[in-house]
């Protein structure tokens, strides 16, 4: 009820009522936004450096004018390229592309430590309980070291510049992973073949998350009646970083369709296992990293039997990450429609499957060719 007041009539009280109303349930909601990261980065982290750091103290002493100076232009450099994201779509896959293209476009080390530590000390403050994204991130130390950085290539979104592997490189890839393993070969022969072949071929033709293959179990293959083929359910991925089992990236649960040329392998894996048994198992009894992860195949070992598969073939070094854009080009290059190619990724946009995911693989579709020549 709104009562009138000696210098309000009834109706002016109402409107004033109401307007204070708006303004509250604003207040709320924009409290409710900024806690959920429903902020662009651009605002969150100004206004988080003018309440906390601007005026801090160090050593009993202010910040400086020109540290405060450097700080701001600093700020200023990160919102060019991430200021328009909002908070909460910022993740480590995110952040490791913006360090990385620093050291590919030659800027100095020391203004990527400011850079990373500025970012840093805002994630914290934003997550103080261990959801820290860049806790998963690596900062590059140098551009002679790019090219054999360790990151977690399984986060990271962004495009590298290289070519998809064609139909045929993925076939020679493919073929020289699905040697079995001879553990009584010596470390450098061609006779050794891999321990972790068959995930690294699931991880091109279904374009999965590293994360995601790794934590694949027995019961995500559905076959078809028929047996001709089925659908793979991904549910879950495992965070190796911290030893825990998380929804997919944006949780991004969906089925994934099994192509052929990944029928045998998922059989073969399926065979004598418990519904709740681990897809693909690492067998080294002497692994303390087994018991540990329970089994897990980590990224490291991956790495290492890709890096060996690719140049024993003689094709250009790809990322774990990077055979998931060679899956999703794939089948983009057979002619899938995009949708289809966003739903099995489980992508947020179209965009980012064509934009960021899709690359050319060097050469010319000829049934485009005939298309566009009017048949001829």
């Amino acid at each position: 009820m709104c009562n009138g007041t000696s210098t309000k009539s009834k109706a002016k009280a109402r409107v004033a009522w109401q307007k204070a109303k708006e303004r509250k349930i604003a207040e709320i909601d924009g409290a409710a936004d900024l806690k959920a990261g429903k902020v662009k980065l651009s605002k969150d982290l100004t206004d988080w450096y003018d309440a906390y750091k601007r005026h801090s103290r160090s050593g009993g002493r202010p910040r400086s004018a020109r540290t405060i100076q450097t700080d701001e232009d600093t700020i200023k450099q990160l919102n060019i390229s991430l200021g328009d994201l909002l908070v909460c779509d910022i993740g480590n896959d995110t952040i490791q592309w913006y360090f990385l293209r620093l050291v590919q476009q030659g800027v100095s080390q020391s203004t990527i430590k400011k850079r990373w530590n500025m970012l840093f000390m805002y994630f914290r403050h934003k997550y103080p309980d261990n959801g820290n994204p860049m806790t998963r991130c690596i900062m590059p130390q140098s551009e002679a070291g790019f090219n054999t950085i360790s990151v977690h290539d399984e986060d990271r979104d962004e495009p590298t510049g290289k070519l998809a592997y064609t139909a045929i490189e993925q076939i020679r890839l493919a073929a020289e992973l699905s040697k079995p393993y001879n553990v009584h070969s010596g470390w450098h022969t061609t006779d050794r073949g891999y321990s972790t072949g068959a995930p690294l071929i699931i991880c091109m033709y279904e374009f999965l998350r590293i994360g995601e293959v790794v934590e694949l179990r027995v019961k995500d293959v559905k076959w078809n009646d028929t047996g001709s083929g089925g659908m793979i359910w991904i549910r879950r991925q495992y965070d190796e970083a911290h030893k825990i089992v998380t929804p997919p990236k944006y949780n991004s649960k969906r089925k994934v369709p099994i192509m052929a040329e990944c029928v045998a392998i998922l059989r073969m894996a399926c065979e004598g296992k418990q519904p709740n048994d681990l897809l693909f198992e690492s067998g080294c009894i002497y692994n303390p990293d087994k018991l540990r992860h329970e089994g897990r195949f980590l990224r490291g070992r991956l790495r290492d039997n890709l890096n060996a598969a690719c140049e024993r073939v003689g094709l250009e070094r790809h990322t774990i990450h990077d055979l998931r854009h060679d899956g999703i080009s794939r089948l983009v290059d057979m002619g899938v429609q995009p949708q289809s190619v966003q739903r099995w990724a489980g992508h947020k946009s179209l965009s980012v499957t064509l934009d960021k995911y899709y690359r050319h693989s060097g050469t010319e579709n000829e049934v485009d060719l005939v298309l566009v020549s009017g048949g001829c």
